[in-house]
């Protein structure tokens, strides 16, 4: 009974200490989704490059800041591919190339979008 009582105080631990990261990953992950469709995506198509260099600026300290922390509790691989997107738009925006930034773009918010909805604990992601 008291192996029982010591597990599961143990999982709700775990999940508890989970449930926290998910939801700071969730404000994070929100907050650069939004600087890259409503600010970014626009500026990019108009061409307007100081205003994205800017905010291209502020999503890497934003990610840069909690990568360490990402890295103890994410998938390896989707961070790499996270670093892969951003390296692909830094590129793009040093080339001024207006297609190439918004493709960047996009693929970087999807694979945000897809890192946190796989690393939230429901049960298709359990089991």
């Amino acid at each position: 009974m008291r192996s029982l009582i010591i597990s599961a105080a143990a999982l709700l631990l775990i999940m508890g200490v989970w449930g926290g990261f998910t939801i700071h990953t969730k404000n994070d992950i929100e907050t650069v989704q939004y600087i890259i469709e409503e600010k970014m995506l626009p500026q990019a198509e108009n061409e307007q490059w100081e205003e994205a260099d800017a905010n291209y600026v502020y999503i890497k300290k934003v990610w840069d800041s909690h990568h360490n922390f990402y890295l103890i509790f994410l998938d390896g691989s989707a961070i790499t591919q996270i670093q892969q997107e951003m390296t692909r738009l830094e590129s793009s925006l040093q080339g001024r190339e207006p297609s190439g930034t918004v493709t960047s773009l996009k693929l970087l918010s999807e694979a945000l979008d897809l890192l946190y909805k796989n690393e939230l604990l429901t049960i298709e992601n359990v089991f």
